[in-house]
């Protein structure tokens, strides 16, 4: 049965251009809705008597569908929370671990990446048999 449930990754307000920048990566580019009040989630969970979410950060269903390849039935949604961070609103069947480990995975980097910069780092990319992203930063002073 499709239903929305509530996660709460560890992606800060703060950082919400590389979350952005993240799910257009997965998801592609014009796939991503970046508003300043909440908006209404979409799909199976609401059109069926599901409570209303709403969120900040939309990918709708489609996107999903269309990144995917397969069936999605709601809405991505992340939510601010009024505490520097996020809810994410989505269903576990349309919205894998995978899917969600891969996300963070490009947060992450984009954080560090970010960060280290701004302190004068050079940074190589390196991606790992495992497919684990090595940064690699060099400060020359």
């Amino acid at each position: 049965m499709s239903h929305y449930t509530e996660l709460k990754p560890k992606f800060l307000e703060k950082s919400e251009a590389e979350l952005v920048a993240s799910l257009k990566a997965l998801f592609g580019e014009k796939s991503v809705e970046v508003h300043d009040e909440s908006k209404n989630l979409t799909g199976y969970d609401v059109d069926h008597g599901g409570k209303v979410r709403k969120a900040h950060i939309i990918v709708r269903k489609a996107n999903i569908r269309q990144a995917a390849g397969g069936s999605c039935y709601n809405d991505l949604g992340y939510e601010r929370d009024g505490n520097g961070m996020y809810k994410l609103w989505a269903d576990p069947s349309d919205f894998p671990q995978t899917a969600q480990d891969k996300i963070a995975q490009n947060y992450a980097e984009r954080v560090a990446t970010k960060k280290l910069k701004s302190q004068g780092y050079t940074l190589k990319r390196e991606v790992l048999k495992d497919g684990v992203v090595k940064l690699v930063a060099t400060k020359y002073s």
